[in-house]
């Protein structure tokens, strides 16, 4: 990878990584470290990516979330998933999405997620990475 290419793909995909790791991890901080530990692994070692197995901003997004993973082990916030994590709790009262905060009500949510499920949504929603 030239330093050309690595510019390039540093301004076109920058931007959707320190998403991802905010949402992730709910702190500017840490997503910036991320962003960082991204692009300097890429830098590294760009024989990594492998153009033939899909596009670029999928693989970054992946070694994010293994950034996001780690960070979590090291801070013991990783803990084994149980069944009671999966299951719906009820809304102590009803939304109003009258009162124009709306994408705080998604974000608690989206943030109120167990990890998996946050990632999942996060991956699919956000980054379209899944097909529909």
């Amino acid at each position: 990878m030239t330093g050309t290419e690595f510019r390039s793909a540093y301004h076109e995909h920058k931007d959707a990584v320190y998403r991802f790791a905010w949402r992730m991890t709910s702190s500017p901080d840490a997503s910036e470290d991320i962003v960082q530990e991204v692009f300097l692994s890429l830098l590294r070692h760009p024989d990594r990516f492998d153009s033939a197995k899909g596009p670029l901003r999928p693989f970054l997004l992946g070694v994010a979330r293994n950034l996001v993973l780690k960070r979590w082990r090291a801070e013991n916030r990783w803990s084994a998933v149980v069944d009671e994590q999966f299951v719906a709790q009820p809304i102590a009262q009803p939304v109003d999405v009258t009162q124009g905060e709306t994408a705080g009500i998604v974000a608690a949510a989206v943030g109120s997620l167990p990890p998996l499920q946050r990632e999942v949504l996060l991956l699919a929603e956000y980054e379209e990475l899944f097909a529909r």
